[in-house]
């Protein structure tokens, strides 16, 4: 026991005042056993591991409220990598595949950490349901918490200003099922009309698949009566997600960033200044900072424009939802999770131990194993 204690200390996960039961946990004098609570977060590739580490951030806080024990696992379709590309039925069929893998596995919730994937939710959903009725109440989109988050921003700004502007940074293939603007029309409650987009084609980082690319702008108004409006732009680089993936050097990232974005705001009006940004595709926590810097000095954010970064709505929602369960709580804390383990449908599984140690230097090393994403029959 106190050797478990040591392991957790170390790597930064127990106070010196907690008190763990290892095997058991106690509720009014009575020793129990619980069963580990499963989480799984999908995406495509490795972005779903930043929301796999959030989540884990409330299960520890959880643990050390007498919850749990816990355990988050992210599984990345790497080999179907970038679903920026693909047809919707396709996006669907293989995120479906590798949420099925998850239940399989024992999750009791899978988290979808995926932008692209997210835009097919309906769908996804009707393929899980005709294999069990209930896993479609087990499935969270996280389209459906960043709409309420750029929600709180866009009623705020609307109580004071006739025009409220905000940008949607996505993968091409969220930006062209105009997803997000349909569900942005839901929540103002207008009608929604499609907007207007711009390809842009240009070289592509990772000539393995081709030579050329297309990265896309959007641009859409929602009238909200005689004076107020919402614009929303949306701007898709389409490099990104394979630089991110794939290792680029971080000068190149970089480059790419600078020279991206100056293209792709070129085609909004030059006075177009950002109420609220939402960088919605979970790679970009890899970009965050670079993106706030060069929209800060390309001047199309305002001092307080709000950066709204996936993970941490992620993890908001699923300690909502387990706490909105009831669950069994010790009177003790308990052992929190360990790193997320990750599952890769792809090769890539080298290539994604260096990125995790590359971003998380000071985190436990996370497992990470290939496993084959099964077609749901």
């Amino acid at each position: 026991m106190k050797n478990k204690i040591k392991l957790f200390a170390a790597f930064g996960l127990v106070t010196t005042s907690m008190i763990f039961a290892a095997e058991s946990v106690s509720r009014n004098g009575r020793e129990v056993k619980p069963e580990t609570y499963s989480v799984a977060t999908f995406d495509s590739g490795f972005g779903g591991f930043f929301t796999a580490n959030e989540i884990a951030k409330q299960a520890r806080a959880l643990s050390e409220t007498g919850y749990g024990p816990f355990a988050v696992v992210h599984y990345g379709d790497t080999l179907n990598i970038p679903y920026g590309e693909k047809t919707p039925e396709q996006i669907a069929q293989f995120a479906a595949a590798g949420i099925m893998t998850a239940f399989r596995d024992g999750a009791e919730d899978v988290f979808i950490a995926c932008n692209t994937a997210s835009t097919q939710i309906e769908r996804i959903k009707e393929i899980l349901r005709a294999k069990n009725p209930s896993y479609p109440n087990h499935v969270y989109s996280i389209i459906n918490v960043s709409i309420k988050e750029a929600m709180k921003t866009i009623s705020r700004k609307l109580k004071t200003q006739d025009v409220v502007t905000m940008v949607v940074m996505a993968t091409p293939a969220a930006i062209r099922s105009e997803n997000y603007p349909a569900f942005f029309a839901k929540a103002l409650k207008v009608e929604f009309k499609p907007g207007v987009f711009t390809k842009l084609t240009q070289p592509r980082w990772l000539k393995s698949k081709g030579e050329t690319i297309d990265s896309y702008t959007y641009v859409n108004e929602f009238r909200l009566g005689l004076e107020k409006k919402v614009l929303m732009y949306q701007m898709a680089p389409a490099n990104w997600v394979d630089m991110i993936e794939y290792g680029a050097p971080d000068a190149e990232k970089l480059a790419a960033v600078k020279s991206d974005l100056a293209m792709l705001t070129s085609q909004f009006k030059p006075e177009t200044v950002f109420d609220v940004v939402g960088e919605f595709c979970t790679h970009y926590p890899v970009f965050d900072a670079m993106i706030q810097v060069e929209l800060r000095g390309l001047r199309k954010v305002a001092p307080d424009t709000p950066f709204i970064v996936q993970g941490p709505l992620m993890g908001k929602l699923f300690k909502e939802q387990f706490l909105q369960k009831k669950p069994f709580k010790s009177d003790k804390a308990v052992p929190p999770p360990s790193a997320p383990s990750i599952y890769l449908s792809g090769a890539n599984i080298d290539a994604t131990k260096v990125l995790v140690k590359k971003i998380f230097p000071n985190d436990p090393e996370p497992s990470v194993k290939r496993k084959e994403f099964l077609p749901v029959q």
